[in-house]
Order: structure tokens, then sequence, then C-alpha cells
């Protein structure tokens, strides 16, 4: 086949990403002989209403985040798909999810007639907990609704099952929601649509107020100046703390020093600042001077008094924060005001938690690589973005979590990822705001998108509108960007075993066997994303299960499957781990049609879909037999279970050198 390679029984591109590179040709790790193992371990884990606090964003997440959209598959701008259920009595599905979720901000383009009607079914209701309409929906009468986009920020936690439906003609326009699973149901309570917001609605409408809460806080406070070509350092401590507020005012408040000024934060004497950007894009006002600043809820500018930063910072060791004044204007004051918590007030355990970083990314697009705003190993979750130069209009977000080969989060368009529609506009949010000129932030805060092992945070880029709208990474652009998140180093999945469906070798080793085999043979497909190379890959379709054995490590938290499929029709199986069947959830892909008119009509049908083993099954063993046993149809849209390889990784970390 010209222009590809054969690697391990599959054929790829020479332009295969790195990212599937690394997956395919990275050893399986040998459970014995490598070194010692922990448990992963996380922090609280606050479902519902208490996600929206802060106070808990250093801590490491075990929800599983990914992202429901209209997105269009063949990267072009015709965004409006839906999942047409015929069960639904005429409304057409955004989501379907079972098992233990939550449901964290809704947004569409605000297009659609108030009048379409949503309804919410939760935990297998056959009647809809929640049956209204676009405009009682997202009235924006709530600062947790208001924008000129429809917006809804409420989380919606449930146990068992989520589906959202519409009757709208259209499916409906352009919409995204961010969506969360769990391993158990334990401590979620499902939505009841009567929680007490209030607490939450007043830091909302309060931006510039610490949302968290202030007691224990102590002060470092100064005023220096920094003539132009100095760095000079603000705050300098050992031990173990936690910023809680970053405060500072700049003067003279001109463009110059303001966007060419950078502050760097090192924690725990790291080789190189965690935090190294400039300061107009860390408190949230990109590339603009301090007039047009934001005042979202995290962070602001002001032009009457010290711009903010409340984001919890912990450090364990020690902290140093510099500025350095890399413009043409000597700063001739900034006055600063750092406040921090003591351990006895937040003690953030480290193995849980993260470092707070912030990257900078500037420099030119070209095509057809998407622009990367982050790439990061390790443990953690983003919890802003803040965009500068570089018009990306109906380009798309993508985001690649955890070594998949396609988005877990996709998204609908350059105005949309940070919550508006139909272009920009100059507004500023609690969450998100930005500028006619495209530049925006965009916070992340009850919605972080989560990974554990690692991420790559994407725009597609491309041609002004309207002439390169729908052909993504066709000209040379600049794009300038600060991607905020928390980074523990040390990863909490780990690669134990993969099982090549189709591969006699691998079956072998596996004791792998199917019942119901109604297809065996090689399928060529290519992942939805950036790249759209065919994989070759065999594998076997059945109505009855498979059964295999797959090694893991002792010391875990669980252990996440991951099961390539073929994207023909809606698939689901139960699991059975050591003969007892996994409660907690079903192994479900509920496939999205194209118009409501058929199936994907692109050949990007290859897809990873994963399933979460809970620690209760796997704890303490080196091995587990699994069963997968295939749900027999319920309606034409069913189809039988495919797989083709299954990758293994156990909730574990490895132990740092004593």
């Amino acid at each position: 086949m010209p222009g590809m390679v054969a690697m391990g029984g599959h054929v790829y591109s020479n332009s295969v990403p790195a990212i599937a590179m690394t997956l395919i040709l990275a050893p399986v790790l040998a459970c014995a002989g490598e070194g010692s193992f922990a448990a992963a371990t996380f922090g609280p884990q606050p479902v519902g209403v208490a996600s929206m606090e802060f106070d808990h964003l250093p801590y490491l997440k075990r929800a599983k985040m990914f992202q429901w959209s209209s997105f269009s598959h063949p990267s072009a701008n015709d965004d409006e798909f839906y999942y047409p259920d015929p069960n639904a009595k005429g409304f057409k599905v955004f989501i379907d999810i079972k098992g233990p979720g939550s449901l964290h901000h809704w947004w569409s383009t605000g297009g659609m007639s108030g009048e379409v009607g949503l309804r919410f079914y939760f935990d297998g209701e056959a009647t809809p907990r929640l049956a209204t309409t676009v405009a009682e929906w997202c009235d924006r009468k709530s600062p947790l609704n208001r924008s000129s986009a429809d917006v809804h920020f409420v989380p919606m936690p449930f146990r068992t099952r989520c589906v959202v439906a519409t009757d709208g003609p259209r499916g409906e326009e352009f919409h995204h929601m961010y969506a969360y699973t769990y391993p158990t149901a334990d401590g979620i309570r499902t939505f009841t649509g009567k929680e007490d917001l209030s607490g939450i609605e007043a830091k909302w409408k309060a931006c510039g107020a610490d949302p968290k809460d202030r007691a224990g806080h102590r002060t470092v406070e100064g005023e220096v100046a920094i003539p132009k070509g100095r760095t000079v350092t603000i705050y300098d401590r050992k031990g173990q703390e936690t910023i809680a507020a970053l405060k500072i005012d700049p003067a003279p408040a001109e463009k110059d020093l303001l966007v060419n000024a950078w502050i760097r934060a090192t924690w725990d004497g790291a080789a190189a600042p965690q935090v190294d950007a400039p300061l107009s894009y860390f408190f949230g006002g990109a590339d603009l001077g301090e007039t047009d600043g934001s005042r979202a809820l995290p962070a602001g500018m002001r032009t009457d008094g010290f711009w903010y930063f409340y984001f919890p910072m912990p450090y364990w060791e020690s902290a140093r924060i510099e500025i350095e004044n890399r413009s043409k204007t000597d700063c001739t004051a900034l006055r600063y005001e750092i406040e921090y918590k003591p351990r006895e007030v937040a003690d953030y355990p480290r193995e849980r938690s993260g470092h707070f970083c912030a990257h900078f990314v500037s420099g030119e697009a070209a095509g057809p690589k998407n622009f990367i705003v982050l790439e990061a190993r390790g443990a953690g979750h983003i919890v802003g973005v803040v965009k500068g130069d570089g018009f990306l209009g109906e380009n798309d977000e993508m985001v690649y979590i955890d070594d998949n080969l396609s988005p877990q989060s996709w998204g609908t368009g350059g105005e949309d990822y940070p919550l508006f529609c139909y272009g920009m506009r100059t507004e500023s949010y609690p969450m998100w705001g930005g500028w006619e000129n495209w530049r925006y932030h965009r916070w992340h805060v009850s919605d972080t998108i989560n990974f554990q092992k690692e991420i790559r945070f994407e725009f597609e880029h491309g041609e002004h509108h309207p002439t390169g709208w729908l052909k993504p990474n066709t000209q040379k652009m600049r794009i300038e960007s600060l991607c905020l998140y928390y980074l523990n180093p040390v990863p909490n999945l780990i690669l134990t075993d993969e099982v090549d469906v189709g591969n006699a070798a691998s079956e072998a080793a596996h004791a792998y066997a199917a019942e119901g085999e109604t297809w065996s043979g090689k399928e060529s497909h290519a992942y939805q994303g950036e790249e759209t190379v065919l994989i070759d890959d065999d594998g076997r379709a059945f109505t009855g299960a498979s059964r295999f054995t797959v090694k893991i490590i002792p010391p875990n938290d669980g252990v996440r499957l991951r099961r390539r499929m073929v994207m023909k029709g809606i698939q689901e199986a139960k699991v059975f781990v050591d003969g007892a069947e996994v409660t907690e959830s079903r192994f479900y892909s509920p496939i999205h049609y194209r118009k409501g008119n058929g199936f994907f009509d692109t050949n990007q049908i290859w897809r990873d879909i994963e399933f979460e083993i809970p620690a209760r099954y796997t704890a303490g063993k080196d091995s587990i037999a699994l069963r997968i046993e295939n749900v027999p149809p319920a309606s034409p849209n069913r189809g039988n279970w495919t797989e083709f390889r299954y990758w293994v990784y156990a909730y574990s970390r490895r132990q740092p050198p004593r």
C-alpha cells in the first residue's frame, strides 16, 4: 500500500500522529520486576453544585471527561448532528450515558426557537424528570445562564443513566455539552431541579471578590519598581503552603508593559518555572490593555485597583514568584498583595494534587497540522484557556486524552468553545468572555478537562471567513494562547496489557474465545480527528460474548478497559470480572446518525470506547478474567458487538525512588 508502513500486524501511514506511534510501539508493562507501584490516589471528588467551588481544584480528578457536540466529522462547518432514538416519541437524542455521571454545562447557538422542547431523563425514568423549553432552560435571568448564546451551567449528576432529547426540527442546531462519568455512584445524588444555587449565584454576581473562604489567610504585600530589562522577586517562601489570591497593580498601565512584562512562578525548586506567561494573559486579558481587560470570577483586570487571580496554588517545599520586565517601558511601581494559607489551614496531599501551571504559546500555525495549545504528560486537568491574536472562525478545538487516537472533546467552532456564537462580541461573564477581535478567556472550574496520563489540546486554523472557513489548516496564520492547568508529573494510568483480537498469538496468550461469532476478518478505516489515516486491523463481531484474561498491577484503584470498535449501530455489553458482573455501568456506545438518514457518511468509523472497572473488582490482583457479554438488540439501530483490540490500564502510579 503506497505511503503506508506495517507495524505489529497493522498498517499505518507515515504521517500517523506521534501519539499513535507511542501507543503502538510502547512495550506492555510487565507486572513483575518493574519497580514499586502504588494505587492511584485522588482527593475529594465534589459532584453537583459543590463542584462549582474553587477549593477542590488542586486535587487530581477521577471523573472521566468528554464532550458531546454536533461537530462535523469531515471537519467542515456542517455542525448539525443528532442521534434519533426510535423510542423517544419523535424527540432526537443529544446525549445518552449509562452509568454514574454528570452533565456540567450546555451550550447552543441561540438560533433555535425558544419554544423548542428539551427533555431530561435520569436513572431509567420513563417520564422526563425535567420537561422544559430552550427559553425556560436558558432564561438568562441567573448569572449561571447569562450569555449572548444559550448556556446553562448547573451541574446535573445522575446515578445510572442520563438521556437528553429535543423536538427541534434540526437536531438542534450547533450544540455541545461537557459530561463526566465516575467508576461508582458513591456520594452521587441525582439532579432534582430543586438544588440550592443561591450561594453560587451570589459568588457569580460578585466577580472581583475572592470566591473562596478567606479564613486563615496571611498576606505578603509590597511595592517595587521594575526597570525595563530587569526581574524582581515578589514572593519567596519555604515550607508547605497554598497561595489563595494573587493581586497586582502595575503602573504605568500602558499596553507595552502589560503585554511584555511576564510573571514566572517556580514551585518546589523545579528546574524551570511552572508558570511562565505575559501578565495580561495570566490575568485573562490576552494581548490587550488594561482598559479592555477581563473581569471574570477566577481572574480579572481593573483600571481602578488590583488585578486579581484566585486559583489556589499549593506548594510543598518552596515557592518563588518573579516579574520580568521584557517591555520597552519602565514599570515605575507595581503594588502586590499575595494571600496564602499555611498547611494547617489548607493541606493538599502532594500525591493527590497537582502544581498550578501556565503554558504560553506564540507562533505561526501552518497546515495541515492543528495548532497545539498544550501537550503535557502526567495527571491533571485544564482550568482555563486565554486566547490572543489569531482568527479561528469555524475552526474547532480538539482534545486528545490518555492515548486516545480520536478527540475526547471536539467542538464546533472558534467562537463556540468560549461560549459565544455567530462571531465574537465584547462581553465578560463569570466563566467566559471575549472581544470582537477574536480574543477570549474561558475558565473551567466545575467543567475541568481531566487527564490521567497525558493530554494534547489543539485548535484547527485556516483561512479568513468566508473563503476558507470550510477548509481548516489551509493557510498560515499567527496564534497566541495561554493554557492554565494543574499537573502532577506522575501518571495515574499504566498500560498493563493489550489484546490484539484476530491475531492468533495474542488470542492464545490471553485465552481469548468468542461465542456466537457473526464475522471475522480485516477492516480498514480512519479515526475521527486531525489525522484521517487508514488503519488496517483484524477483529471479530458476535451476538454472544467474548472472554479473555489480562495482566494488571496488584496495587490499583481500578482498571480502565479501552476497546477499538467500528461505529456500526448502537453496541452494548455487560462486563464480568472473574465471574462477577460489574453492575455500576454498561459497556455502551450510542452512535450518532448523520443528518438522520444513515450512519456516518465518512470512513472515519474507528472508535475507542472505554469502560471503568471499579477497584472492588480488581484491587490486589495481578490478572483478571474478563467476559464481555453482548446485550441483544432492542431496536433497529442496534448492531452486533465488534472488537478489534483491547488496551488495559491500571489506576496505579510508580512510587518515586527513595
